[in-house]
């Protein structure tokens, strides 16, 4: 039979709070039920339009979509999301139909996807990895040996401007980024 994730790996789900965007009823209630007990926080929306508004109304730690979808497709939403937000993570759900331009598209923007019909675990597991380095890297500041204590919002301003060190970040970007 399917061997379902280990507890110890599903535990690593617990601070992970995800956006599921979905049109389809069925597929949405069946990940939506094999997360809830896992993550942080599962918040579902039914388009792309939708699920572009949710993504601002809340923190997301990742964004799994479909890409079939009604008002913007998944890779538009996306698109749409990443200029907002640029360190949007996601995992795009192709299925056996999706077009080899929709794929190609995927792989140039380094998206992260899983096809239909996929196992539960498949996904558990691509969203375990996809959210591996968010919490395994508590980033810290040393200051001649000692380690710089900074507040939760300047720590994030800090490490958004260190790691786009060659680029310059909008003050939009900050904002959506930072608070």
């Amino acid at each position: 039979g399917d061997k379902l994730l280990d507890i110890n790996i599903l535990q690593k789900l617990k601070d992970v709070s995800v956006l599921l965007v979905e049109d389809d009823e069925s597929t949405s209630l069946a990940i939506k039920q094999s997360l809830e007990f896992y993550c942080k926080n599962i918040v579902c929306a039914k388009d792309g339009l939708k699920g572009f508004e949710r993504y601002f109304e809340n923190e997301f730690d990742i964004v799994v979509t479909d890409i079939n979808l009604p008002n913007l497709n998944g890779l538009e939403m996306l698109d749409e999301i990443r200029k907002r937000a640029p360190h949007v993570r996601s995992i795009i759900i192709t299925s056996f139909d999706t077009s080899e331009h929709m794929l190609a598209s995927i792989e140039f923007g380094a998206y992260n996807y899983i096809r239909k019909p996929f196992k539960i675990e498949g996904l558990q597991t691509t969203i375990i990895m996809a959210t591996k380095d968010l919490f395994e890297s508590r980033k810290q500041l040393f200051k001649n040996g000692e380690e710089v204590q900074m507040p939760k919002n300047e720590a994030k301003l800090f490490f958004l401007l260190v790691s786009n060190i060659e680029k310059v970040v909008s003050y939009e970007v900050i904002e959506n980024y930072v608070w």
